[in-house]
């Protein structure tokens, strides 16, 4: 198996009509079996699906020297904001300048939902990327990116795109990349953890604090997905 590019293992594919003590929110890709949370295997994207995601977008902004227009390049940092931090859509819309390194070298504040904000460590490649989205915003407009407003406007309103205006960016980006559109914006979330988890050999602390996990059982659900530990398992067995 190639990591999550290889067919997940286990299939935990529920529907009320299965179960009626199911309780399934098709938004977040998230099933619940008495007061257990479960994902599935579609709610996450696997390696080449990330990899094409990612190229084809940056592609797409690069199409006219780096300055392909403003809507190319919300739509190429939304993936990569999604893809190194895991915020949630709505903490998405939240994301100002300022909240990047805020604590020191390649920290970034999340504004998280219920007010409970936190502060997680970045990849270099986030921070190269965040550089990059700001200098190219900054000779698209031709000024500089207040620090206090939203890293997501809308260049017909200049407003702050809402959850549901971010939702609908992703969908483009599926569909520019030509991936499944089943996905949801809250898929990436879902497969940083998951990755995360895999390159962390199994952290599940380290995971559950970068995704702001009140406790680490739900950071847990992830193992679900996690390809090979069944087949590992069995082909172990006795040994």
């Amino acid at each position: 198996m190639n990591g999550i590019a290889g067919t997940f293992i286990e299939r935990r594919l529920f529907t009320k009509q299965q179960n009626p003590a199911l309780e399934v929110s098709h938004a977040a890709g998230e099933v619940q079996m008495k007061n257990k949370w479960i994902l599935d295997e579609t709610k996450c994207l696997r390696r080449e699906e990330v990899s094409r995601l990612r190229t084809i977008l940056k592609q797409r902004l690069e199409a006219n020297g780096d300055l392909h227009g403003y809507l190319e390049l919300n739509d190429w940092f939304l993936v990569e904001l999604g893809l190194l931090t895991g915020m949630r859509v709505e903490e998405m819309t939240k994301y100002r300048p300022r909240d990047f390194n805020v604590a020191g070298k390649n920290t970034v504040l999340i504004r998280g939902k219920g007010s409970k904000n936190r502060i997680i460590m970045v990849s270099e490649v986030f921070r190269r990327n965040m550089t990059r989205f700001l200098r190219i915003k900054k000779s698209l407009c031709n000024l500089e990116h207040d620090p206090d407003e939203s890293v997501f406007q809308n260049p017909r309103t200049s407003r702050p795109y809402s959850t549901r205006g971010l939702q609908k960016a992703f969908k483009r980006c599926l569909r520019l990349a030509d991936l499944p559109l089943h996905y949801s914006i809250h898929c990436l979330r879902h497969t940083y953890a998951t990755f995360l988890l895999l390159s962390s050999n199994r952290n599940y602390e380290l995971v559950s604090r970068q995704l702001g996990h009140a406790s680490i059982r739900t950071t847990q659900v992830y193992s679900h997905i996690l390809p090979g530990e069944t087949e590992k398992a069995l082909k172990n067995l006795y040994r």
